[in-house]
């Protein structure tokens, strides 16, 4: 019952920051309800629970996101976008699909890349869920390699699986960093550290339109408070 009750929540949170009135705003605020109404969309997918935190810090990390700036900066590609709930629909699948995709030529390259990182991976009883949580991410990806990757069709069957994936992927090493960040790294360790940056930079080359994504949300992380004995977190180089 509550998930119809979210659906409506969302279906009328997206309403009131897109159509005509929201589109007709000072272009700040114009950009902050499309952030939103896209935030609002990509959430209702998940089936999360309606919450407008949670929207509000999702339209963030969408404002980073090089295709939601192209369409932003066009006032006449903006305005169709924002026409009603169905072209926030679109909007948001295409701005997610740029976002996370990546190029068919390079998806064999990639899982590959993902596979010998996922080798690299101990397993133990003692690390965190978060960790195992980022383990599971990376094997996600690796496997993919079990698909026909030679072939058109392998690589397309890749392709579509890897978006969501790849945002997983994102979100998870986001927070294990975050863990190990204010546990001093006791959970994980070095090798843990080093591995979920490696992750995103391996993401950052391949899905290059998560570069400024992962800069805002490593960067923030470094910035928190932490336990004293804990590294220094560094933004990974992007290129």
């Amino acid at each position: 019952m509550r998930g119809n009750d979210s659906e409506k929540d969302y279906d009328q949170y997206i309403r009131l920051h897109c159509g005509h009135e929201a589109s007709q705003q000072k272009a700040e605020v114009v950009t902050t309800n499309f952030a939103k109404a896209i935030a609002a969309s990509l959430l209702k997918n998940s089936k999360k629970a309606f919450n407008i935190d949670d929207i509000h810090k999702v339209a963030v990390s969408i404002r980073t996101m090089p295709e939601f700036n192209k369409i932003a900066g066009d006032p006449r590609r903006l305005q169709s976008c924002m026409a009603d709930e169905r072209t926030i629909v679109s909007a948001q699948s295409m701005i997610i699909n740029k976002t996370y995709g990546v190029a068919p030529e390079n998806i064999t390259e990639y899982v590959h890349k993902m596979d010998l990182l996922y080798k690299n991976i101990s397993v133990g009883e003692n690390q965190s869920a978060e960790y195992k949580a980022f383990r599971a991410a990376v094997s996600s990806i690796r496997k993919l390699g079990m698909l026909n990757l030679a072939t058109e069709q392998g690589r397309k069957t890749a392709s579509e699986m890897l978006v969501p994936l790849n945002a997983n992927l994102l979100s998870a090493s986001e927070r294990c960093i975050k863990k190990n960040q204010e546990q001093a790294n006791r959970f994980d360790g070095e090798e843990g550290y080093n591995n979920t940056l490696d992750a995103l930079r391996i993401l950052a080359e391949y899905a290059p339109d998560t570069k400024d994504q992962i800069k805002v949300s490593v960067d923030k992380i470094s910035r928190a408070p932490k336990a004293k004995e804990a590294s220094p977190t560094k933004a990974p180089k992007l290129g």
